[in-house]
């Protein structure tokens, strides 16, 4: 039978005398894990793992000192190893954890697409399901800024589109509204009438994802190829990230990561004259400082066009 990660969590803490300190050190590291991957124990990989220590809750390069990181890894580590030995999973998650790299090197720099880079970045996807999903998720994140996580916590009942909106919770377990352009409601609508006839109801269940995840069968021995959905379980944060650095591969743009969507659509709405406090909200930040110093300063465009009609 499943079990959920909370519960072995309690277990493991009840069945080790650590002190009063350490029990709350250990319970923030995997609890902040929990809420990140909200998963049965059973169905956590390795690559989850590696997603937590290398990014933070936004899909964004960390910004947790190297001790932190440590730290964090030896508490996932010393609890995934328990849990393997108590025979409550059949691989441990962690093995090779150690190997990985968690100083301070050099940063990705964020990157703003053009409005011809997104449309290529939209043209890679093939045609069929699995090329829709993709195309309608990555639309969706370049017109509504919507962050990895709340993108994979989507679902139907989230979606109003005869009100073109949608309700997310966002950092902090705050619910927010948010606008949906027309040109993500179209592909949304057409998106949900697949997802439908695919199960042969007249619309997805209101707690079915939207992204749904699936995997790859057959290709073998000259046989075709498919790709199959499992309507009820969303895609991982971490498949996020590789769906979009595939299809910028494959679109020839270079590399994009699921983040740099939230800062292009912060570049779009300034390219078409949206005043600060507006990009603000859309993107649901506290302070216009975070908005003006994350996402609109460091675009490279505005550093281009300041400088465009220099003359001497």
């Amino acid at each position: 039978m499943p079990i959920r990660q909370d519960t072995l969590r309690r277990r493991w803490l009840a069945a080790n005398n650590y002190a009063a300190t350490t029990v709350k050190t250990y319970s923030e590291t995997l609890m902040d894990f929990e809420r990140r991957y909200p998963l049965h124990a059973e169905r956590v990989r390795p690559e989850h793992l590696v997603d937590y220590l290398t990014t933070d809750a936004d899909g964004s390069a960390t910004r947790r000192a190297p001790s932190t990181l440590d730290r964090q890894r030896t508490v996932l580590r010393v609890f995934w190893r328990w849990v393997k030995r108590q025979g409550y999973v059949k691989h441990d998650p962690s093995d090779g954890l150690e190997l990985l790299h968690l100083g301070r090197g050099e940063r990705r720099p964020g990157r703003w697409l053009t409005r011809d880079e997104a449309r290529q970045l939209l043209d890679s996807c093939e045609q069929g399901d699995q090329g829709q999903r993709d195309r309608t998720l990555m639309l969706t994140a370049l017109l509504t800024g919507l962050r990895r996580t709340e993108l994979v916590n989507l679902t139907w009942r989230d979606v109003d589109l005869s009100q073109g909106r949608l309700t997310v919770k966002g950092k902090g377990g705050k619910l927010a509204t948010v606008g949906l352009p027309e040109q993500a409601r179209h592909s949304l609508t057409n998106w949900r009438e697949v997802i439908a006839s695919r199960q042969g109801r007249a619309a997805p269940g209101p707690n079915q994802p939207v992204f749904p995840t699936g995997r790859k069968f057959g290709g073998l021995n000259n046989s075709l190829e498919d790709y199959v959905f499992d309507w009820n379980t969303p895609l991982t944060p971490w498949t996020v990230r590789k769906i979009i650095a595939r299809r910028a591969e494959d679109a020839g743009v270079g590399t994009v990561a699921t983040h740099d969507l939230r800062r292009s659509f912060a570049g779009f709405l300034d390219e078409d004259g949206t005043d600060l406090k507006g990009i603000q909200a859309a993107l649901r930040h506290s302070s216009p400082d975070v908005t003006a110093r994350c996402y609109l300063d460091r675009s490279p465009r505005r550093a281009i066009e300041a400088t465009a009609a220099l003359r001497l």
